[in-house]
């Protein structure tokens, strides 16, 4: 897989903050256009930070599991004082995001057109899955959510890292790539979850629980943790002999 500045035009945002006279989406809960330069210069702000490519093992297992994020993502605490910054690119689509004080601004390139979604709360509005990334293409709704989903899955999932550091090839696998731009990428892969899913038995799907703990006071409270899909291959039990 080749990883240039042609196929993913973001990067070259990234790395010097030139951008094309873009698409705006627009619809209610947008921002004034007024402010979209100042939130654009906060995602150039970004540049040369927090680079995922992310594999298609990645992609497939948080889209599958994304229908167990919806109470969360739904929940009013999550985005509550929430920030994040980072670019992604998959597929054709690269996109860098920024989320301060509760509003997002993102950059998106999709097939090299660009758009631009400015949003002064952060709310998730549309469920992710089964979407695919044509997907995105057509929906503003579907993006901020798509960005509030990678979050969640990349902080609670198991996720192996690595690092295709510029003007350098990896092999992972099979699957070789090729970085030819001038900004570090982290590979992000899940292929845990598509090796485990092919197996027989039937799979419990990733998802969230309160897990009981006690504090740094020894007190009892309760932490959120991710429970990644497992499969469930039965039990064997003992026969036990009745008497009369």
């Amino acid at each position: 897989m080749l990883i240039d500045n042609s196929k993913y035009p973001i990067l070259n945002f990234v790395l010097n903050g030139r951008i094309h006279v873009p698409e705006i989406d627009t619809y209610s809960f947008y921002a004034e256009a007024a402010s979209t330069q100042n939130r654009i210069n906060e995602v150039h702000s970004l540049k040369n930070k927090n680079v995922d490519l992310l594999s298609n093992s990645f992609y497939g297992a948080m889209i599958k599991s994304s229908k167990s994020f919806e109470p969360i993502l739904n929940g009013s605490d999550f985005t509550k004082g929430l920030e994040s910054s980072g670019t992604i690119i998959f597929g054709n689509i690269g996109v860098s995001y920024i989320i301060k004080n509760e509003g997002m601004a993102s950059i998106w390139f999709i097939n090299g057109v660009c758009a631009i979604i400015n949003t002064e709360n952060v709310t998730f509005r549309t469920s992710m899955h089964g979407v695919g990334g044509s997907d995105l293409m057509s929906n503003a709704n579907l993006r901020v959510s798509f960005i509030l989903c990678y979050i969640l899955f990349k902080k609670y999932a198991k996720v192996d890292t690595k690092t295709i550091s510029h003007k350098s090839k990896l092999k992972v696998g099979a699957r070789k790539y090729k970085n030819k731009s001038d900004i570090d990428i982290n590979l992000m892969d899940c292929t845990w979850f598509t090796t485990i899913v092919r197996d027989e038995g039937f799979s419990v799907r990733g998802h969230f629980r309160l897990q009981p703990k006690k504090d740094n006071t020894g007190n009892w409270t309760k932490e959120l943790i991710y429970i990644n899909e497992f499969q469930k291959h039965g039990y064997i039990k003992r026969a036990k002999v009745l008497s009369n």
